[in-house]
């Protein structure tokens, strides 16, 4: 792999161990790449192999086996491709001239790096088991209501019921705390998963420019207009979508609409 004379050495030691592996972690990305293509062509040889029998068992099983390492496949390609950009795309030549006013020493690039990687995340999926969560608690809310609700009219009614029904604490009492807890409680993702969907819109760009932006928090940087003009450019070469294009405005706007605690935004 060749290296642009404006990579900073810590970078390019970083990501080739990352995609290559090294002596601590041998197993790199790259590795894992090619053992998932490996996975997909065996499927695939299989299933074409069994398709010239007219009947043959495991049809559903092995489709949905075919589907998972397809998926996995592009999922690594993914990763691959986002640390190759990070060291080889041109438009990074630009951020690693803004950062190295900024940067001190070889961690700084190694955190900003990892930083602008690891905030590459599906954040529709986290969305979707909050949504997940919200109806799972409405349906505890309403059922224990009914339920505290039947018990009460079946003590109305004057017959003997079991013993559990009138324990201490009550049975009803405790639905109905429960009820009430599930109805007032709010399912929320914290990190930077959580700075990312911090507002109901679901907006990738967005999305990835908090979660972005909160990692950087935790490495302690400051998100300084030099820095923000760096995660906009990085940002363009993390996303590489031709559709998408990231701005310092962008950057803005995401870090301070990212709510990550009660009373802290950026």
């Amino acid at each position: 792999m060749e290296f642009p004379a404006y990579l900073p050495e810590a970078v390019r030691k970083y990501v080739t161990a990352m995609i290559d592996g090294d002596i601590l972690k041998p197993h790199g990305w790259a590795m894992s790449l090619s053992l998932s293509e490996k996975t997909v062509i065996e499927l695939e040889q299989i299933m074409e192999h069994l398709s010239q029998h007219e009947e043959f068992e495991n049809v559903d099983f092995l489709r949905k086996r075919y589907l998972e390492a397809v998926v996995n496949r592009d999922w690594f390609a993914r990763e691959v491709d986002c640390l190759r950009g990070l060291i080889q795309d041109e438009r990074m030549q630009e951020v690693y001239a803004l950062l190295t006013g900024e940067f001190l020493h070889d961690q700084q690039w190694i955190d900003y790096i990892s930083s602008s990687w690891g905030a590459m995340l599906d954040f529709s999926k986290y969305r979707k088991r909050l949504k997940q969560a919200e109806e799972a608690l409405e349906e505890i809310s309403v059922t224990a209501e009914k339920l505290a609700n039947l018990i009460s009219q079946f003590s109305g009614i004057g017959v003997n019921g079991p013993d559990e029904f009138y324990s201490t604490p009550s049975v009803t009492a405790l639905l109905q705390t429960m009820a009430s807890v599930a109805r007032k409680f709010k399912p929320s993702e914290d990190g930077c998963i959580g700075a990312a969907i911090s507002s109901r819109k679901n907006n990738p760009k967005i999305e990835y420019l908090r979660a972005f932006g909160y990692l950087l928090t935790v490495y302690k940087f400051k998100l300084t207009k030099t820095m923000k003009q760096a995660m906009a450019i990085t940002a363009n070469v993390v996303i590489n979508d031709p559709d998408v294009d990231v701005t310092y405005e962008d950057v803005q706007y995401s870090l301070s609409t990212m709510k990550i605690e009660r009373d802290r935004t950026f």
